[in-house]
This record gives structure tokens, C-alpha cells and sequence, in this order.
């Protein structure tokens, strides 16, 4: 895992997340496509699932979101491209701030190598929740109890095994 941040130079490894975001973000509108579905249920019966031609290029990021139908059971066409577009660029430019201008040393706190890395995948993880509400509530007014809970669950258990996850110690 650390070898993605000292082996790598920053510019790949900047690139390389915000690739990983675009992924994440295809992800976040599937979910909310499924949430979608299961609050605009019509007499008791889910919807029929949207078939976007394709089923491996529906798939990818941005490519995916280009081929979507206008279903009124998905979110539009706009809203997920800009879903997962803003996931790249926020990973990007986390990994960016992480990297290039160390805005995560504090001198109060110096973790491990394994966590000083470890770290960003964390946060990035709580980030992905955080633009996950935020897109079904923006869409829905509405945010699923499972996305909080895990947030939770995730930041409990995460400072608890590594102690060394938050700037600083309370």
C-alpha cells in the first residue's frame, strides 16, 4: 500500500486516485439508482431495471453515465456524470493535498508509515460516504440509514485497531 505514495511519483499517484474516485463515483450512482428504485416503487412492485444497451460499457465510469436512459427511476444523465466526476476530482485532489503539501503533519501526532498512508484510504472511504448522502439527499430528500451507520461503524473501529487515524490525540 505505501508503495503507491513513495515509489510512484506524485503526479501518477494523483492520477491514479482520481481514477479510482471515477470508479467510486459510478458506484455511488448505482447505489443511488437502487435507492431511487426502492422509494419510487409503483403499487407495491419495484420497476423493471433500465437496460442501457451494453451491459460492460454501462458499467464504466463516465461512459456509463453518457449511454444512461431517461428513466425516471435513475438519476439523470447530468446528475451522474457530475456524481462521478466530482468523486475523481475530490479524490485527486485529497491525495494531492495529502502528497504535495503535507496537510496532514501535525507535530502532535506521528503515525507509522502503514497508517501515515493508510490514512488517506480512510478518509477517502468517509469522503465516498459523505458524496454518497449527499447525492440521495440532494435527488431524494431523503438519506439511507446505512450509509451513517457504516460512516460510524468504519470510524470507530478504524481509530480504534490503528490509533493513529486522527491529527490528534484527544
Amino acid at each position: 500500500m505505501t508503495f503507491l505514495f513513495t515509489q510512484l511519483p506524485p503526479e501518477a499517484t494523483v492520477l491514479l486516485f482520481g481514477a479510482i474516485g471515477l470508479c467510486v463515483g459510478r458506484g455511488i450512482v448505482c447505489y443511488a439508482d437502487r435507492f431511487r428504485r426502492e422509494i419510487l416503487q409503483i403499487d407495491g412492485a419495484a420497476p423493471a431495471r433500465p437496460h442501457d444497451g451494453n451491459r460492460l460499457l454501462s458499467a464504466l465510469p463516465v461512459i456509463g453515465s453518457l449511454l444512461r436512459d431517461g428513466s425516471p427511476h435513475r438519476l439523470s444523465r447530468q446528475h451522474a456524470l457530475l456524481v462521478e466526476l466530482a468523486t475523481g476530482t475530490f479524490f485527486a485532489m485529497y491525495v494531492a493535498a495529502v502528497l504535495l503539501s503535507d496537510c496532514q503533519q501535525v507535530e502532535m501526532v506521528t503515525p507509522s508509515e502503514t497508517w501515515r498512508y493508510g490514512r488517506v484510504f480512510y478518509h477517502l472511504f468517509l469522503i465516498s460516504l459523505l458524496i454518497a448522502a449527499t447525492t440521495t439527499d440532494l435527488i431524494d430528500y431523503l438519506i439511507p440509514d446505512e450509509i451513517p451507520l457504516l460512516g460510524v461503524i468504519v470510524a470507530v473501529v478504524g481509530a480504534g485497531l490503528s490509533g493513529d487515524l486522527q491529527m490528534v490525540h484527544l
